[in-house]
Formats: structure tokens, C-alpha cells, sequence
């Protein structure tokens, strides 16, 4: 059912330009790296997401991912419990937060990004790759540009 979901998710969005912010200046990248190839830039689609957890709890408890056209809530530890869901979330979720043409944007997202990571996850290889080259923190964006926008 996951797969049908991200199916429509992915195939219901059109794609969005995106460009790179300047040089010297922040792109709001979580990732370890980000791809600056201008073959990628015309294709790139972008999604919104944001990661629920209880302060007690290791991991995250819900993921929401969302493009234009299609919401997705995804009970993150109902899936990594077993591996048929840890197999499911990587090719589904874990790929799509590696992919090079994808962008997903998140609001202070840097704590949704580690708590995804550190879910508990049924299998030794985590569903969440090591890196998010394609996340962008718009708070990092928009207190660059608005710096009375940084306590946010």
C-alpha cells in the first residue's frame, strides 16, 4: 500500500525549477552534500515534509511529506518494526530523501532529519540513508534574508 501511495505522490507532481541559491551564500542544505548539476535543476521536484515525536521516545512517530497535489502521513514506527516496513520505508521514503532530483523542504528541519534517522528500525542497514543531500532548512533561507526572522 506504501508503494501505491509514494506512486501517487510522486507521479501526481509536476516537476518545479529550482535554483541554487548564490555562492557565499547559505542554501539551507541538512545533507552532507548537494548536487549542483544544471542538468538536475530544471527537473528537480520539490515536496514539503515535517517529522512528529514525543520528547520521550527515540525516532520519529509520524512522517508527512506533501507535493502540490498529494498528502502522505506515513506511521513511521508501525513501519520500521518489521522488515517487510524497513524494506518498504527505504525504497520509498529513503530514497526519495537521497534522490538528486528531489528537493523536500522542511521548516527548522535539522532535529526532523536526526530523529528519522535514529527510529528504531527492524533491520542492521536503516531505511534513512547516512546523508539528505536534498533537504533545505527554509529557516536558515529566510533568516539569511530577513535576519529579524531568526528567532523563528
Amino acid at each position: 500500500a506504501l508503494f501505491k501511495v509514494f506512486e501517487l505522490l510522486i507521479n501526481n507532481h509536476p516537476s518545479t525549477a529550482v535554483e541554487d541559491e548564490e555562492e557565499g551564500n547559505p542554501s539551507g542544505n541538512v545533507g552532507s552534500s548537494s548536487s549542483s548539476s544544471t542538468d538536475h535543476q530544471s527537473k528537480r521536484r520539490v515536496y514539503g515534509f515535517d517529522a512528529e515525536w514525543a520528547e520521550d521516545h527515540r525516532g520519529a512517530a509520524l512522517l508527512q511529506i506533501a507535493s502540490t497535489a498529494t498528502v502522505v502521513l506515513v506511521d513511521v514506527p508501525a513501519l520500521s518494526m518489521t522488515h517487510e516496513g524497513a524494506d518498504a520505508l527505504r525504497q520509498t521514503v529513503g530514497r526519495l530523501f537521497s534522490c538528486p532530483t528531489s528537493v523536500l523542504v522542511g521548516f527548522h528541519c535539522n532535529q526532523d532529519v536526526q530523529k528519522l534517522r535514529s527510529s528504531p528500525c527492524a533491520q542492521e542497514r536503516h531505511w534513512f540513508a547516512s546523508g539528505a543531500p536534498s533537504v533545505v532548512d527554509v529557516k536558515t533561507i529566510v533568516s539569511h534574508r530577513e535576519p529579524k526572522l531568526r528567532t523563528l
